[in-house]
């Protein structure tokens, strides 16, 4: 065997010298212990000693204790609305004037934004009640027009106040009470149609309230007594605003 030469023996010092240089990596095993915590405080649960606020207010009351005074809160009901929102006005010569000529140029167009207005409340009242219907209602509001004047024949204002509204009743029965109110319905001159329809809300955007005007042109006769007079003694009409009939 050929003994190692010089050569061979450096290289090899020089390689042993390297490796002891470098760092030892020593790895570990982990090992997970458990280990027992204090256990959380719980509160304990106590059941209430009175069930309601009804009956807790009864025992402090009984123990002497003062209970300040609660606020009753009233919820407000609007029925009907106080006045007209677009009170209907017919057009100069009932719209009997020629389109050709200015004025009924700007009388058809001032109908024509009328119209389209009422279709959009139209639509709105729908989306509330699906039945509602434009062909009939004249006649509905007809039926309760008539019937509601009958209802001062008899002084049934029960029947009234479900036909009318809070706002007309009192307009209807104003300075009748002692009187006799002798009122018949003859005919329909023309029949009854809707002229106008308009929708808007009150107090916030819920609240939304519909007004249907309804043309009528009828022959009705209406007979109210006046005061009981002497022989010979002339009737004066009363100063101020004199009597009319309303009418819904």
């Amino acid at each position: 065997m050929a003994a190692p030469t010089l050569r061979g023996l450096c290289c090899l010092s020089r390689a042993l010298g390297w490796w002891s240089r470098q760092p030892v990596l020593v790895t570990q095993s982990t090992v997970v212990v458990p280990v027992r915590t204090k256990k959380r405080f719980t509160p304990p649960t106590y059941e209430p000693k009175y069930k309601s606020e009804k009956e807790f207010i009864e025992h402090a009351r009984k123990a002497g204790l003062v209970i300040p005074p609660e606020r009753l809160e009233r919820p407000l009901h609007l029925a009907c609305t106080a006045g007209i929102f677009d009170a209907y006005v017919p057009p100069e010569g009932d719209a009997r004037l020629s389109s050709l000529s200015k004025e009924g140029l700007a009388q058809r167009s001032e109908r024509l934004k009328k119209k389209v207005t009422s279709q959009l409340s139209v639509r709105k009242i729908r989306e509330h009640d699906p039945n509602f219907k434009i062909k009939d209602f004249p006649e509905k509001a007809k039926d309760i027009f008539i019937e509601a004047h009958l209802c001062l024949n008899n002084s049934d204002h029960d029947r009234l106040h479900t036909l009318v509204t809070e706002n007309c009743f009192p307009d209807m029965v104003w300075d009748i009470k002692y009187k006799t109110v002798r009122w018949s319905f003859v005919e329909s001159l023309e029949p009854p149609q809707v002229v106008q329809v308009r929708c808007s809300s009150l107090m916030n955007q819920g609240n939304i309230y519909g007004q249907v005007t309804v043309r009528m042109h009828t022959r009705q006769t209406v007979m109210i007594p006046g005061p009981q007079l002497k022989p010979g003694e002339d009737y004066e009409e009363p100063q101020g605003e004199a009597h009319k009939l309303q009418q819904p």
